[in-house]
């Protein structure tokens, strides 16, 4: 099990524990978020710690009339009081961005492309510009969510994700966030006062519309649904909102509220409250709320975290963590329509007890009556394999000075809960779609379901087995390019099976450290040369003005390679012949050396060596010659890429189409850093 990460930070007054889908975490810290990116390089830490500096942005700060204000704006200096990370894909290096909400209700996104592991995370939008200019409790933001990432093939192919922000007035702002266009915001006014919950379901498809619920919780605990329809087509999306259409008992308190994951075209909202909880069901195909059920916990005590999972039965569980650092345990019993038949509580439901006393023995030399842990937040691992926790260790007020080193936060894992179910999801998943499913979040799972198993867990071993029958030979696999006109886009590479498992087995082996499998890196490099080619082939079909001279040194590049690792398959050498005839390869063509500026043939698709002795790298996918400042590096397996914009590509071209479409890491499915 991953040992206990010490915070830099006291216990903070705001709870706070949020995972990416890569796998990073976020703690609130004052004036700073607290950030921890897992590493997996030898000789370093398992996190590296970096933090996003919370700056007095507001230069012009508004004045205030004593009814307007509010205790966060006499705070002097911003503090951090929720952050919540995004869906992969939407960052400028294609990974998540971290929304920070600040004591003044104002909205920050962050983000890092930094290559010494996202240190440095800088400020790149305030959300709060976007909003509509109207009165000032419109304006002022009390949480926000993020939705899960929908896919728009016609638009963006890396998908789009919806920013739902609750205001003060109980307008609910919703802005529909994808890379390289503007924002799009637009609100629903619930009359109901200061929004304190929300949370997005899934997205579900019907002919040409997604559509997904946003449930808002107010402070006087009224629950609402806002329906958000979005045209596949256009990107547009519309709203209108309903009450939550059953009846519960009337608290004037905000209950914990999350979704469960979709379980048989139906999806399970949670209402967790002191001493009860509520599950309702809704179906997919009707799109309505079905049924409810409820019951009773043995806290009083407010829940701090709560989430779905699914163990290794098949069974639906919901994890409930109160303050008091008490854990519930309880699995859902369903009908054969998905309806609730039943909530029971587990047996293991003090699952966490021995893990919590243990932490408490770890901590200082007092004895144990004379010290208690609390918990501050609570949330899942990437894929639910596991929860973090983020908690504290309290004194006496004789030890607080003895014991001041002790009185800091800490992150720690609670034991794996659903091991064989997370590996086949993650592997499923990872087979359809890697663009949608980060590699860095997928083996960084795979870590903690290894690390966290006293038996033997062997997921090299485990991945060969399960993906041997799609590891096809180069010969089996350039057979599909026969027509290629049938090579519409790049980004098509992301969802075959084969080359995914390929990427698995090779980003698996560089992330744990184990053997390197050459052959299988050999096989993807030769299934992309083939790849760029025939998609280059079937544009040039109808614009012969497709290529640059850049365009032209980069397939100059893949032919000379086919001709070198492919002369065996008839179907590369007849696509190769076909591409020299399009570029015409003169020695005009040749790379010239950045240092003595002497021509360089093409005999290693790795290195470039000038006649001089000059070395340069090359790119892994064009395999154009690199300088230092001009490069890129995957996160995962260190494949080194062009720095795009060192090309300065104006126009639309074969080269622009390589950029934008393979933004991540081909051979692992990673993400670059610059």
């Amino acid at each position: 099990m991953p040992k206990d990460v010490s915070l830099d930070f006291l216990p903070s007054s705001f709870p706070s524990c949020e995972c990416s889908s890569d796998g990073k975490l976020a703690f609130c810290n004052g004036g700073r978020v607290q950030i921890l990116t897992p590493s997996h390089e030898i000789n370093t830490p398992k996190y590296i710690k970096s933090l996003a500096i919370l700056e007095n942005y507001d230069e012009n700060e508004r004045m205030y009339s004593p009814k307007d204000l509010r205790i966060g704006d006499l705070i002097l200096n911003h503090t951090a009081r929720q952050v919540a990370w995004s869906p992969t894909g939407i960052s400028e290096n294609y990974g998540c961005l971290l929304a920070v909400l600040t004591n003044r209700y104002q909205v920050y996104i962050y983000s890092s492309t930094s290559k010494i592991l996202h240190m440095n995370w800088k400020c790149v939008c305030h959300i709060n510009s976007f909003l509509p200019q109207g009165n000032l409790s419109s304006l002022r933001i009390h949480v926000l969510a993020w939705s899960s990432l929908l896919s728009l093939p016609r638009l963006s192919p890396w998908g789009i994700c919806l920013l739902g922000l609750g205001a003060e007035d109980g307008n609910v702002h919703v802005m529909c966030v994808h890379r390289n266009s503007e924002m799009v915001t637009k609100s629903v006014n619930l009359k109901c006062g200061w929004l304190v919950r929300l949370s997005f379901s899934s997205w579900s498809v019907h002919n040409h519309t997604a559509v997904c619920n946003l449930v808002c919780v107010s402070q006087s605990g009224s629950i609402y649904i806002i329906r958000v329809s979005l045209d596949l087509s256009t990107g547009d999306y519309e709203m209108h909102h309903e009450d939550f259409p059953f009846t519960i008992d009337y608290r004037s308190i905000a209950p914990a509220i999350t979704w469960s994951p979709v379980v048989n075209d139906s999806e399970y909202l949670a209402l967790a409250y002191p001493n009860t909880i509520y599950v309702s069901c809704y179906s997919k195909l009707t799109g309505e709320f079905v049924s409810i059920a409820t019951h009773k916990l043995t806290s009083l005590a407010s829940p701090v975290g709560v989430f779905f999972a699914r163990n290794d039965k098949s069974q639906i569980l919901m994890y409930i963590l109160t303050s008091l650092a008490e854990l519930q345990v309880i699995v859902l019993e369903m009908t054969s329509s998905n309806m609730i038949s039943n909530i029971t509580e587990l047996p293991e439901k003090q699952l966490l007890e021995k893990f919590l006393a243990h932490r408490l023995q770890s901590y200082g030399s007092t004895s144990e009556s004379s010290k208690s842990l609390r918990i501050h937040a609570f949330c899942p691992s990437p894929f639910s394999s596991t929860a973090i926790i983020h908690f504290s260790v309290s004194y006496p007020n004789s030890f607080i000075y003895i014991a001041s080193a002790m009185e800091r936060s800490f992150c720690a894992y609670s034991p794996a809960i659903a091991v064989e179910t997370t590996f086949s999801h993650l592997v499923s998943s990872f087979l359809t779609n890697c663009c949608f499913l980060p590699a860095e979040g997928c083996f960084y799972e795979f870590s903690l379901l290894e690390g966290n198993n006293k038996v033997d867990f062997d997921i090299l071993k485990l991945l060969s087995e399960s993906l041997s029958q799609l590891l096809i030979s180069d010969f089996d696999y350039c057979l599909r390019f026969k027509d290629p006109t049938s090579f519409s886009n790049l980004t098509s590479i992301f969802f075959d099976p084969s080359l995914n498992a390929l990427r698995l087995l090779y980003g698996w082996s560089v992330y744990s450290q184990k053997s390197l499998n050459l052959s299988i890196f050999s096989s993807l490099r030769n299934r992309l040369v083939l790849s760029l080619m025939v998609f280059a082939l079937s544009k040039l079909l109808s614009n012969a003005n497709y290529l640059t001279v850049t365009c032209k040194t980069i397939l100059k590049n893949c032919v000379s390679l086919t001709y070198k690792e492919l002369s065996e398959v008839p179907t590369a050498l007849e696509v190769a012949d076909r591409i020299a005839k399009f570029i015409d390869i003169p020695s005009a063509f040749e790379e010239v050396c950045p240092a003595c500026k002497s021509h360089i043939e093409f005999t290693n698709e790795a290195i470039a060596t000038c006649n001089k002795g000059h070395v340069w790298q090359r790119c892994s996918i064009t395999m154009l010659i690199l300088h230092q400042r001009t490069a890129r590096y995957c996160s995962i397996c260190k494949s080194v890429t062009v720095d795009w914009g060192s090309l300065n590509i104006q126009s639309a071209c074969f080269t622009k189409e390589v950029q934008e479409e393979l933004g991540i890491c081909y051979f692992c499915g990673g993400h670059y850093l610059s």
